[in-house]
């Protein structure tokens, strides 16, 4: 049988376990993390656009970034690097798990030369998708990660870019195939075989 000394203990135990309990779960609250993955980003608001500033010049290496913000302040990014000479597109970076104020400085640390300029998402989902294109031709292996890059361009039309990108070496003929002006579904699946 227990003592009324001990049925205090354990009551005040019991109470502090559970004042412990509800304080874990309101500073679990407080300090959620955004998400942070990027599956679903493709569907989440397009948010500001980059592109290297001297995207006119031949045989330059450019630099784009896309970001999609989720109206939590939640926010992914796509970074890709285009080789306009030989290459195509070179290489991909996604970055999920970003609030929204920090997106600018993602895109800042993409461009060794702190060149980028904003600009239309469409113009980023055409340099992507024209690099790819070249890329494929010269028979060169996709860089890592374009699936989940290319889904954050989900819904961009390249059509709708007023930029132009030339792909090749200066004097260089143009390839014979002719890159495809469909809407950005149709040039995945034929990209991808689909």
């Amino acid at each position: 049988m227990s003592t009324a000394s001990e049925r205090r203990k354990a009551a005040a135990r019991q109470k502090h376990k559970e004042r412990r309990q509800a304080r874990q779960s309101e500073r679990k609250a407080r300090t959620k993390a955004p998400r942070t993955g990027t599956r679903d980003a493709g569907g989440w608001p397009l948010g500001d656009a980059w592109l290297s500033q001297d995207w006119f010049e031949p045989e330059a290496r450019l630099h784009a970034v896309v970001s999609r913000v989720h109206d939590d302040g939640s926010a992914a990014c796509a970074a890709f690097e285009v080789d306009l000479a030989e290459e195509g597109l070179v290489a991909t970076r996604v970055r999920g798990g970003l609030r929204a104020e920090h997106v600018p400085a993602f895109a800042a640390d993409q461009d060794p030369e702190g060149t980028l300029i904003v600009t239309e998402p469409e113009a980023v989902a055409r340099l992507v998708l024209d690099g790819l294109a070249w890329r494929r031709r010269a028979g060169l292996p996709d860089p890592k990660g374009l699936d989940e890059a290319l889904a954050l361009l989900e819904g961009v039309d390249p059509d709708e870019s007023a930029y132009d990108f030339h792909f090749g070496l200066e004097g260089q003929d143009e390839p014979t195939e002719e890159i495809p002006r469909q809407g950005l579904f149709t040039r995945l699946k034929g990209l991808f075989g689909g």
